[in-house]
């Protein structure tokens, strides 16, 4: 009868170690898990802050292209109504041209 409670008795222990080794694994399973969700977590927050820098360099970037097109639109209509030197110049001879006319026609009468 010793025997046969030394046996049960030495199973149960058996089970209950089996037990609390696979209670301990399955711990530093979930901790190394938890571990590394943790470092995924922080690579994307990472990731994220990379993201909104990129964004907030191109906002700066848009509103650099949209001021320096305002401009240009500003001086071209600035300049739509000026002439070039070459057109004040041709002005100048057709009115020199027109006088020259005028006075040769008045000369005549």
């Amino acid at each position: 009868m010793n025997r046969i409670v030394l046996v049960v008795a030495t199973v149960f222990v058996a089970i209950a170690m089996a037990m609390a080794l696979a209670l301990a694994l399955a711990y530093l399973s979930g901790k190394s898990q938890a571990t590394q969700a943790k470092a995924d977590l922080e690579a994307a927050n990472n990731t994220i802050a990379a993201t909104n820098s990129n964004l907030d360099l191109s906002r700066a970037e848009v509103r650099a292209l949209d001021e320096a097109l305002r401009t240009a639109e500003r001086e071209r209509d600035d300049t739509k109504h000026e002439l070039t030197l070459c057109q004040l110049k041709h002005i100048g001879s057709f009115i020199d041209e027109q006088c020259c006319k005028l006075l040769r026609g008045k000369n005549k009468q």
